[in-house]
């Protein structure tokens, strides 16, 4: 009782627009009838005379019969894309860049791009924006409800929790429950694969994920002193006390809100497009902030930055134009603990201004014009050490250090809320994505870094 793919069932699964252009191979015929039954379109009666099989008169044609009693798998939504996620390499590190699970970082897949562009169309429509919702985009997002996990924002005492695939399918239309606060896990990975690609400093820093809390209670530890004598009956060694032996080391977490203008007629994009360009433009936006603050975070409304640490080695260079010799007090500024270990990631920072300053130093030798670090000015790299560009910073300061000394913490769980509220949204017919994570950071040994604040202005 297997279909017939005959030319009176293509004409007709072709007229009803389940056969496209030049599909009439035996499997597309097939897979097309399948979709006709299983949506009422395609009758009994009407089935039996396209086959030219009365035989099977009383019999009932069901998809299973089509196919001959072979079961029957529908394909998922997603699987029209590609599940591919391309390797990548950090263009100024040369290297493989990990993530806060210690997972290597790859670009977003098709898929996942397509199920984040249904996610955020999903929630502009909750927000009541007028978004186009195909049966596409409802597929793609009832897949993601059901097969993907998910993680809140909020929930009691600060903790986020994470829902296991199908569990927030209840939740997320739940006004009191935390379902709004929540978003797909693979939407958090992939806005932040972008700054970890691109970034100069986050790479390096020492990327700490957080369960739970707005405060990280951490420990630091002195290390204990020794003694040597050539007169042990008489000599007398200095005691080391552990009442001061562990101090407390404490990050809070801080919300960065990202804000993106969209327009609503470009919401009605497709799932891959919007999810491919949003994803992207957020990841640009977070990158630009997180490293300003790892570079010079205040502390206090923001983490706190490595120029903002305490106890760092400070070194003077009296607002005096750039030498060798400043270069040098910098780079020895840190002791060789630190500048050694290639895990340490240990690097010179500073704005652009100040790179070009630094490899603007000559020989000094009378008409020779030659520049004493090379003429390779666009390897950011001085004393045979990388250096990494931070805007945010004054031209008056620098800093040298071991980057995974600086330990960021970093929320699981990502907030989506649109506005649309506002005479300048109305009149560009644009409505406004609010995109929140959570970030905490500090130094985590101050020895790590020397800084300077005096620089030439």
């Amino acid at each position: 009782m297997a279909i017939k793919a005959n030319d009176s069932t293509r004409r007709w699964l072709h007229a009803e627009g389940y056969l496209g252009d030049g599909e009439c191979g035996e499997t597309q015929v097939k897979a097309a009838a399948v979709k006709a039954l299983a949506d009422g379109r395609l009758d009994n009666a009407t089935y039996l005379t396209l086959q030219k099989d009365h035989q099977m008169v009383g019999i009932k044609a069901t998809p299973e019969r089509v196919f001959g009693g072979d079961t029957i798998r529908v394909k998922s939504p997603s699987e029209a894309y590609s599940t591919k996620r391309p390797s990548a390499r950090h263009p100024k590190l040369g290297r493989e860049v990990f993530d806060e699970m210690g997972s290597e970082v790859t670009r977003p897949s098709q898929m996942s791009l397509a199920k984040n562009g249904a996610f955020l169309k999903w929630t502009a429509r909750r927000a009541g924006l007028p978004v186009e919702w195909t049966e596409h985009d409802a597929a793609l997002f009832k897949e993601t409800v059901e097969k993907d996990e998910w993680a809140s924002f909020t929930g009691p005492d600060h903790e986020n929790r994470i829902y296991a695939p199908g569990v927030i399918k209840s939740l997320i239309d739940d006004q009191t429950s935390g379902g709004l606060e929540a978003a797909p896990i693979f939407f958090d990975a992939d806005v932040i694969t972008f700054p970890l690609l691109q970034n100069e400093l986050l790479p390096l820093v020492d990327l700490k994920p957080v369960a739970r809390g707005r405060r990280i209670e951490g420990v630091s530890m002195l290390t204990p002193t020794a003694h040597w004598s050539n007169n042990p009956d008489g000599g007398s060694a200095s005691l080391f006390s552990t009442a001061a032996m562990v101090a407390p080391l404490d990050s809070t977490i801080f919300d960065l809100s990202v804000l993106v203008e969209v327009g609503l007629d470009w919401l009605q994009d497709t799932p891959l497009n919007a999810g491919a360009i949003l994803t992207q433009l957020i990841g640009e936006r977070f990158a630009a902030e997180l490293d300003s603050v790892i570079a010079d975070g205040n502390g206090t409304t923001e983490p706190q930055g490595v120029m903002q640490a305490s106890s760092t080695t400070s070194v003077s260079w009296s607002g005096t134009v750039v030498t060798v010799t400043k270069l040098l007090s910098l780079l020895f500024g840190v002791g060789k603990a630190y500048r050694a270990p290639a895990g340490n990631n240990f690097v010179f920072a500073s704005n652009e201004v100040g790179y070009q300053r630094a490899r603007s130093v000559a020989t000094g030798v009378t008409g020779d014009t030659r520049l004493v670090l090379g003429m390779d000015v666009e390897s950011y790299a001085a004393l045979q050490r990388p250096w990494r560009i931070a805007n945010t910073l004054a031209n008056t300061e620098h800093f040298a250090g071991a980057m995974k000394k600086y330990r960021l913490y970093k929320r699981l769980g990502m907030s989506v809320t649109w506005h649309t509220q506002g005479m300048t949204l109305a009149k560009s017919n644009t409505s406004l994505l609010v995109v929140r994570a959570r970030y905490g950071g500090r130094v985590m040994d101050p020895s790590a870094f020397a800084v300077v604040t005096d620089s030439q202005a």
